[in-house]
C-alpha cells in the first residue's frame, strides 16, 4: 500500500496521464504527506531523497515544505550553524555563490567570524600587537570603520601622545622625564610640560580623561562600568569612548518628524515626536545600546544632575518595555522641545524693548521716500522722525504678542471693495435756496444757511466717495503685491529695513479660526495661495489701538495746535464715515505692507543667532466706525506659504552651521564642532496643526583620545 502511494502518481505522470492532486492529510502514515515523511523531511540527505520522490510525483506544495525544512538547505539549522564556524563559513559562501543565492550569500558574509565584523575578528583586535596586523588587514582591504575600531589597543595608540602607557608613564618619577624628553623632541610642547608636572596629574587621576579612565575603557567588563560612570556624571563623549573605542562615530536617521500645536504663540506645542532608520558606525551591538542609555539619561536628567520635572515619574525600566518605550521617548523628547520653545518665547518678550526701536529706526529711514509720494503721504505721514516708542506701548506688546492666536489657510484672491451707503437726492436745492432769498427776511436767510450746510455735506460726501474709490484701487494692488508677487530674495546689511509701507484697505470681516483647515506649504489648496494668519486677542487689538492711535497723533502734531483739532473733530468726521460708509456690522479694513531685509533672532543662551530671510508680509488692522472715534476690533499679519518657505530654507542653511555641543554642557566633551546636515521641509495639516519634517540627518562625534 506505502509503495502503491507512491510508485502510483510517478507512473502516471511519466506516462503522461492525469495526476490525482493528494490531499493536505493523508491517512497513511507512510504517504507523501504523512507524519513519516513530515519528520524525514527534517533529517539531513533523507530530506534530499523525499525532495526528488515529491518532484517525481508532481506534488509542488510538499517539495517546497520540504525545502523549507531541509536542515541543509540555504534556511536550514544545520547550515546556518556552519555560517558561524571559522572556514566553514568560506564553503557555505561557495555553495551559494555556486548555486546564485544572493541573498544567503550576503547574510553568509556578514556571519563569517573571521570577516570583518566577525567575532573572532573583534577578540584579536583585544589583544596588542595582534590587533596592529588586525588593523593593517582592514586598511588593506579598504574598511575605515573597522580599521579604526581596532586602532585602541594597538601599540602606536597606546604609545602615542595620549596613550594608555605613556598616561601611567607620566605618573611615575623617573619616567616621566623620559616621557617629557620625547614629547618635546616630537614637538608636543604642552604634553611635555603635562609630564613634567607629575604632582597636577595625580590631581587629576579621577578625570573622566584620566589614565585609569583608559585603563577601565580597555579592559572589556570594567569599559561598562566605565561608561556607567562617565554617564551619571554628564561626560556623553567619554560614556561613548568607552564603548566604541573609536575616535569619532558617525549617525545616520532616516526622518524625525515634529507636530505642533498651534494656539498661540506662547502655546506653541510639540505635541508629537517621530523617527526612524537610525544607523551607527561602526557597526557595534554595545555602541547602540550605549547611545540609547545615554538618549534615556538626557531626557530624564538635567544639567544639573536633577530628574526634570516631566520625568520625574518615570523610571528606568518603563524604557525596556517594547512600544510602551517608544511612547515614553518621543513624550520626553516633546516636553524637551516645549521647554525650549517656552524659553526663546519668553526671551522674544523681554527683547520687546529693543526689538520696537529697531522698528522705529527703520520707519525713520524709509519715512522721506514715503513723503515724496504724493500730497496725501504728506499730509498724514510725520515730517519729523518718529519718537521713541513710550513704556506704555512696549508694555503692552510684551504682554499681547505672546497670547496671539496663530491659523493657517487659503487666501482670498483680492480684497472685498469697501460697501458704501445709497446715495440719497437732497430735499434742499440750490433753486430752492434762490426762491427762498428772493421772499422774505428770515425764511431765506434760513433756506440760505441749510442750502449751504447741504452742500457742504454734498461736497464732503463725494469726497469720501472719492477717497473710497481710491483706498479700493490701491487695496487691489497692494493685496496683489503681498499675495501674489515672489518674495524678495536680497541681502542687505541694513537688517530690519521697511520698504513700501502703503496704507490700504482690504475687508476680511471672519475670523481667522474660520480659515479652511486643509492646506501646507506646499500648497494643498490648488491653484489658491495660502498663507499664516497671526491675531492678538480682541481686547488686545482694543488696548494696542487706542495706544497706537495716541502715538501717531504725538509724533504727527507733537502734541500741538493740530492733536487738539484732530481730536475736536474725530466725532463729525466718525459721523461723515457713518454717512458714506456701511457700518452697521462692518469694519473699515486698514493694510500695512511691510518689506524686511535680513535680520536676525537673538537665541538666548547660544553663540549663534536665526537669520531670518528678506520678507513680504501684511498688518491688518480692522476699524469700528460705528462710534464717536475710530475703536480698533481686529489686528492680525498675513505671512504667505512662500515666505514660510524661504524661512525654511533659511533655517536649513544655518544648522549646518550650528555647533550642537552649545545645546547641553554635557556635549562639551566632544573634540570637535558637532555640526547636523538635513533636509528640512514643513506642511499645515490643519489650520491649527504645523508638521516640521528633517530628512537624512548626518552627523559625526568626533571622541576625546
Amino acid at each position: 500500500r506505502t509503495m502503491a502511494a507512491w510508485v502510483e502518481p510517478v507512473t502516471k505522470a511519466a506516462a503522461g496521464g492525469p495526476t490525482t492532486p493528494p490531499s493536505r492529510v493523508e491517512d497513511n502514515p507512510f504517504g507523501a504527506n504523512g507524519i513519516l515523511a513530515r519528520v524525514c523531511e527534517w533529517m539531513p540527505y533523507t530530506s534530499l531523497t523525499l525532495q526528488h520522490l515529491h518532484e517525481l510525483r508532481g506534488d509542488e506544495v510538499a517539495l517546497a515544505r520540504a525545502r523549507s525544512v531541509d536542515p541543509m538547505g540555504p534556511e536550514g539549522f544545520l547550515t546556518q550553524v556552519a555560517e558561524h564556524i571559522p572556514f566553514m563559513n568560506h564553503v557555505v559562501q561557495e555553495v551559494y555563490r555556486h548555486s546564485g543565492d544572493n541573498q544567503s550569500l550576503q547574510r553568509a558574509r556578514e556571519r563569517n567570524p573571521i570577516g570583518t565584523d566577525g567575532y573572532i575578528t573583534k577578540v584579536f583586535e583585544h589583544i596588542p600587537v595582534v590587533s596592529d596586523g588586525v588593523m593593517a588587514w582592514h586598511m588593506f582591504q579598504g574598511e575605515a570603520s573597522a580599521a579604526e575600531r581596532a586602532r585602541a589597543r594597538t601599540i602606536q595608540q597606546l604609545l602615542s601622545k595620549d596613550g594608555l602607557v605613556t598616561r601611567f608613564a607620566e605618573l611615575l618619577p623617573i619616567s616621566n622625564l623620559f616621557v617629557a624628553m620625547m614629547h618635546e623632541i616630537s614637538g608636543n610642547h604642552a604634553e611635555a610640560y603635562r609630564a613634567l608636572d607629575m604632582i597636577d596629574g595625580w590631581t587629576k587621576v579621577l578625570e573622566p580623561d584620566s589614565p585609569f579612565a583608559q585603563f577601565a575603557e580597555l579592559v572589556p567588563g570594567t569599559d561598562v562600568v566605565a561608561c556607567a560612570l562617565h554617564m551619571h556624571g554628564g561626560h556623553y563623549a567619554q560614556a561613548l569612548r568607552s564603548l566604541t573605542k573609536t575616535s569619532w562615530v558617525e549617525v545616520e536617521v532616516g526622518s524625525v518628524c515634529f507636530a505642533f500645536q498651534s494656539h498661540s504663540l506662547q502655546q506653541w506645542l510639540c505635541i508629537a515626536v517621530d523617527g526612524n532608520n537610525m544607523v551607527v558606525q561602526p557597526c557595534q551591538l554595545s555602541l547602540i545600546a550605549g547611545m540609547r542609555d545615554v538618549l534615556i539619561n538626557f531626557l530624564i536628567v538635567d544639567t544639573e544632575g536633577h530628574r526634570r520635572s516631566h520625568g520625574a515619574d518615570i523610571g528606568w525600566d518603563q524604557f525596556d518595555r517594547g512600544h510602551k518605550a517608544l511612547e515614553v521617548t518621543q513624550e520626553l523628547l516633546a516636553s524637551i522641545v516645549n521647554e525650549k520653545l517656552i524659553g526663546q518665547v519668553s526671551n522674544f518678550s523681554t527683547k520687546a524693548p529693543s526689538f520696537a526701536d529697531w522698528l522705529i529706526d527703520s520707519l525713520n529711514k524709509r519715512m522721506p521716500q514715503w513723503r515724496a509720494t504724493g500730497l496725501l503721504a504728506r499730509a498724514i505721514l510725520p515730517p519729523a522722525p518718529l519718537l521713541p516708542a513710550p513704556q506704555c506701548l512696549v508694555a503692552e506688546l510684551q504682554r499681547a504678542l505672546p497670547r496671539a492666536r496663530i491659523s493657517h489657510g487659503p487666501l482670498p484672491a483680492s480684497p472685498q471693495p469697501i460697501k458704501l451707503r445709497q446715495r440719497r437726492q437732497s430735499t434742499i436745492g440750490c433753486l430752492a435756496t434762490a426762491s427762498g432769498c428772493g421772499l422774505a427776511g428770515v425764511n431765506a436767510a434760513m433756506c440760505c444757511t441749510a442750502g449751504l450746510i447741504c452742500g457742504a455735506l454734498q461736497v464732503g460726501r463725494a469726497a469720501a466717495r472719492r477717497l473710497a474709490s481710491w483706498v479700493d484701487a490701491w487695496n487691489a494692488e497692494a493685496w496683489a503685491s503681498v499675495s501674489s508677487r515672489a518674495q524678495p530674495t536680497r541681502s542687505q546689511t541694513d537688517r530690519g529695513a521697511c520698504t513700501g509701507a502703503h496704507q490700504r484697505v482690504e475687508s476680511m470681516t471672519r475670523p481667522a479660526s474660520g480659515i479652511a483647515p486643509e492646506a501646507s506649504i506646499n500648497h494643498e489648496v490648488p491653484n489658491q495661495s495660502c498663507g499664516v494668519v497671526i491675531e492678538l486677542l480682541e481686547e488686545d487689538a482694543a488696548r494696542l489701538g487706542f495706544l497706537l492711535r495716541d502715538y501717531y497723533m504725538n509724533t504727527r502734531w507733537r502734541k500741538g495746535f493740530g492733536t487738539r483739532c484732530l481730536q475736536a473733530m474725530e466725532p463729525a468726521l466718525c459721523a461723515l464715515a457713518r454717512m458714506v460708509l456701511e457700518t452697521e456690522g462692518a469694519v473699515l479694513p486698514v493694510i500695512f505692507e511691510v518689506e524686511l531685509d535680513e535680520w536676525e533672532i537673538e537665541l538666548e543662551g547660544y553663540a549663534f543667532n536665526l537669520r531670518m530671510p528678506s520678507m513680504r508680509m501684511a498688518m491688518v488692522f480692522h476699524l469700528d466706525m460705528h462710534q464717536s472715534a475710530p475703536r480698533t476690533r481686529r489686528v492680525f499679519a498675513v505671512l504667505p506659504d512662500e515666505l514660510l518657505a524661504n524661512v525654511v530654507q533659511k533655517l536649513q542653511d544655518q544648522i549646518p552651521e550650528w555647533d550642537l555641543r552649545e545645546l547641553d554642557p554635557r556635549f562639551a566633551g566632544f573634540r570637535q564642532p558637532v555640526h547636523l546636515n538635513l533636509q528640512l521641509c514643513a506642511a499645515w495639516p490643519k489650520s491649527d496643526e504645523f508638521r516640521l519634517e528633517a530628512k537624512q540627518l548626518r552627523a559625526r562625534l568626533d571622541l576625546p583620545n
